[in-house]
């Protein structure tokens, strides 16, 4: 068998097609479904124009350092998440565990809502939308044309009893949910969901079956297309009566908000999420750029179209919520929520509205099949790719690496199954709070540059500030050394101080017993950074001292 070192360099040789690839591959990982839904309602909760202000200052101190940080590490050591530890810190390889265990589970649910959004997309293939009208099969006596669901406390609730019916497509035909039932009753599975979601994992499968090579083309797709949509969208909403409206609802600004805790929390969670920092992908993107690179170019044009994307996106969600309120005669407090409740009722309803809606329709829930699917891909090359990288001489053989693609898509489908049950919403909602939360990004980041500004020292920055010569050098040393550790540190406290128990979708709160398993998903997490450190040390006997790292270019 091939020593490792030589299995590493055969293996190696594959880098992106061109340099067009990773940039697109990290715009897709970016392009996320929050800069749909998460980021407009933020700005809406949080004082609308002005939640930009520390929006861009999070941006700045943490957002672009730990992506140029991650992305530098990837490409001077050609390693994945977890085995890139063993060039920088060897004691810190949990950092690079934790990483891979939290990609793993937002593997798992994250793929629900591509399988959502492949049901909605077509069902949008007909004459006139389901969602459009009751009288269907699956219409409870409270349908009501002209109902609208509100926002309560973060929950879904309705005036009076009355549902919409986008709200009662959703609930009852999408999902099959009884609201006299709760996570203890999950029922029976959700064919239609379970085959969409099949159809989910093979086309993940498909686009990655080449590794990056594969994924470097698929990302024309899905760093492309879905902004073409999202301008047609953007151009729809602004010709809608009471688009205005929506837009000055989701811009006007509050003086007050800025000084707020909770504003500067959800400013920072958003940035860490949108930037998916701390799980290892742009490790991975990273590892297979070639030495000479100047990524950081790239990460300034990443955090460009990442940026422009969240406000746009805005603009166009907006728009449509304007039109929606003026047209049903309601505020825009009634029509305004976050999650899944944003993307699969409110947006139909007012989608289900329009002249030719089934077109609009068809174009909308394509953008949010490509906007997840381009950031699924991604997440799940990360994973593979720090899973690869640990075990070269096994996998790096014949199509072993296929075969754990295939495993892992094989595991997360059977997973998957109890959350296309009646009750799977609850299940999705349970591993949504407590697998992919800003305490687990800010925990994971804090100890990643932690180890890489405190622990391993000056050679390490210097080596990784030889990125390129518009590297900014003074103030990327500042943010590694100083502000982004202490900002991470002083976000995790917040995080922990404003955490909220988990309540399901018709705002009950869930049994103890789903909280344990919750916190039994999380902990691995938490707990391995720690775990390794104290293992690690504890089997040396005598202590080590690192070489000092060879620049990155000579």
């Amino acid at each position: 068998m091939l020593p490792r070192e030589r299995i590493l360099t055969i293996a190696r040789k594959e880098k992106w097609g061109n340099q067009q690839e990773f940039l697109l591959s990290s715009i897709s990982l970016v392009l996320s479904y929050g800069n749909i839904w998460r980021f407009p309602y933020l700005c809406y909760k949080n004082g609308g124009g002005n939640f930009l202000i520390p929006y861009l200052i999070c941006l700045m101190i943490v957002g672009l350092p730990m992506f140029l940080l991650e992305i530098a590490m990837g490409q001077y050591s050609c390693e994945g998440g977890i085995t890139v530890w063993h060039v920088f810190a060897p004691r810190f390889k949990g950092v690079g565990i934790s990483s891979a265990i939290s990609c793993f589970l937002l593997n798992i649910y994250h793929v629900m809502i591509l399988a959502w959004g492949f049901h909605y997309l077509i069902a949008s293939f007909t004459y006139e939308l389901p969602w459009s009208s009751c009288g269907n099969s699956w219409n409870t006596p409270n349908c009501d044309n002209n109902a609208e669901d509100y926002l309560e406390s973060g929950n879904v609730t309705t005036n009076s009893n009355s549902l919409s019916t986008a709200s009662e497509y959703w609930e009852h035909r999408v999902l099959g949910l009884d609201p006299n039932k709760d996570v203890e009753h999950l029922g029976t599975v959700r064919w239609e969901l379970a085959l969409t979601l099949l159809l989910s994992w093979i086309i993940v499968c498909a686009c990655l079956w080449k590794g990056i090579r594969s994924l470097g083309k698929v990302s024309y797709l899905t760093a492309t297309v879905p902004y073409l949509l999202l301008v047609f969208l953007l151009i729809l909403g602004f010709t809608l009566e009471g688009a205005a409206d929506g837009i000055r609802y989701y811009l006007t600004p509050d003086v007050t908000a800025i000084i707020r805790p909770q504003v500067w929390l959800d400013a920072a969670t958003q940035v860490m999420l949108s930037q998916a920092v701390g799980l290892g992908c742009l490790t991975a993107l990273g590892s297979y750029n070639r030495s000479n690179r100047d990524f950081v170019k790239d990460v300034k044009w990443i955090a460009l179209v990442n940026g422009v994307t969240s406000f746009v996106a805005g603009l166009a969600m907006f728009s449509l919520l304007g039109f929606l309120a003026h047209t049903e005669g309601v505020s825009m407090s009634e029509v305004v929520r976050s999650g899944v409740g944003l993307v699969f009722t409110v947006f139909p309803k007012a989608l289900s509205l329009l002249q030719w809606a089934p077109f609009w329709s068809i174009i909308f829930f394509s953008m949010l099949v490509l906007v997840v699917l381009g950031t699924h891909l991604v997440i799940f090359e990360g994973l593979i790719t720090a899973v690869v990288d640990s075990f070269p001489q096994f996998f790096y053989v014949g199509y072993r690496r296929q075969a754990l693609l295939i495993g892992i898509a094989t595991f997360s489908y059977f997973v998957g199954l109890f959350m296309v049950t009646n009750g799977g919403l609850y299940v999705y909602e349970l591993f949504e709070h407590y697998c992919f939360n800003g305490i687990i990004l800010f925990w994971i980041s804090f100890f990643q540059i932690a180890a890489i500004a405190g622990f391993y020292g000056e050679s390490s920055i210097d080596t990784l500030l030889g990125c390129s010569p518009n590297c900014p050098r003074t103030w990327l040393r500042f943010c590694w050394k100083y502000l982004t550790p202490i900002f991470l540190g002083f976000m995790l406290l917040l995080s922990v101080w404003f955490y909220e128990p988990l309540t399901d979708y018709y705002g009950r709160p869930y049994p103890m017993w789903a909280h344990v398993i919750g916190w039994n998903l999380a902990l691995p997490a938490f707990l391995s950074i720690i775990f390794y450190y104290v293992c690690y040390e504890s089997s040396r006997p005598v202590k080590i001292e690192s070489e000092k790292m060879k620049p990155l270019f000579p």
